[in-house]
């Protein structure tokens, strides 16, 4: 993971001393966008339109 994002495995562990809390993060940031994306398409006023865009 540390190669794909371009840094070192100390800089990675530095942030996330394990796998475990790096997952939580990506996780949690998945979630978080997905819950914003959910929330505009409940204010939008065609929601099914705006979901196949």
């Amino acid at each position: 993971m540390a190669r794909r994002a371009g840094v070192g495995i100390a800089t990675l562990y530095r942030h996330f001393p394990t796998r475990e809390a790096l997952l939580e993060t990506l996780l949690r940031q998945g979630f978080d966008t997905l819950r914003v994306r959910a929330a505009d398409l409940i204010a939008s006023p065609d929601p099914g339109q705006d979901l196949v865009v």
